[in-house]
């Protein structure tokens, strides 16, 4: 079937039906990722199962990409899976927690004029594709309607940012989270 959607949308790619045999192509080569991928190495996928997982990111991000008006009913559950694609292949599925919150920031420099500086680290390729996607995701999201989800996507990207010593960043991302979500846990 993976093959048969390929071809499909390889040679009809702007058909009326490609959008959608699109959407369901990717859904298709998600579900091999995961096939191939033991519960033991869920952070860290097999090489055959990392390719079906960046296959399938690129066919959601074309679907979000194609979304318009007349087809739109695959944008936010191909923005969803794309980011489960990249946080497979970044190996960050599952739960996030803050590794060091609320005691001193790691790798801090007290420079000679008494401000303090770091060196941030560079982000790594699937990190920087995971946090594309969280950051489209968001835009997409509705405010009122997915609050958990935008929570969620929140928490995650600053997390990825600290986790690279990117404080600043990660403090604009909580900074947020926490102007649109004051009284929630996370937020405090």
């Amino acid at each position: 079937a993976i093959q048969l959607y390929e071809q499909y949308v390889t040679n009809f790619p702007t058909s009326d039906n490609a959008y959608e045999l699109r959407f369901y192509f990717a859904e298709l080569l998600y579900r091999k990722a995961q096939k191939l991928t033991p519960k033991s190495r869920k952070n860290n996928p097999p090489k055959t199962a990392r390719d079906y997982f960046a296959k399938a990111a690129y066919q959601y991000d074309v679907t979000v990409r194609k979304s318009n008006k007349l087809q739109s009913q695959f944008k936010k559950q191909a923005a969803f899976s794309e980011l489960l694609c990249y946080e497979a292949l970044s190996g960050r599925t599952g739960s996030v927690e803050l590794k060091g919150a609320g005691k001193k920031l790691r790798g801090l420099i007290k420079n000679k004029d008494g401000s303090v500086s770091w060196k941030r680290e560079t982000i790594k390729k699937w990190d920087l594709r995971l946090l594309k996607s969280y950051e489209r995701y968001l835009s997409i999201l509705h405010k009122q309607k997915d609050k958990d989800e935008r929570l969620q996507s929140f928490f995650k990207t600053g997390a990825i940012y600290y986790s690279y010593k990117h404080y600043r960043k990660s403090m604009n991302i909580f900074s947020m989270m926490a102007r649109e979500f004051p009284t929630h846990e996370l937020s405090r």
